[in-house]
């Protein structure tokens, strides 16, 4: 099994691959990579997923 690290970085390394992330720069004090959402697109689509993991499903009918 992958270590924590390894894994966030692979995690990124994909999602930045994908295009769910886009390099923003450097961190000042480390000078490591910062990476943010690209637009407002896949803004909303991280919320959606998101709050859709949170809330419960609702009783089927």
């Amino acid at each position: 099994m992958l270590k924590t690290s390894q894994s966030n970085q692979f995690i990124v390394s994909l999602l930045y691959y994908l295009g769910m992330l886009t390099l923003d720069g450097e961190t000042e004090e480390l000078r490591q990579l910062r990476f943010k959402i690209p637009n407002s697109v896949v803004r909303k689509l991280y919320n959606e997923h998101l709050l859709g993991m949170r809330l419960p499903k609702e009783p089927e009918r």
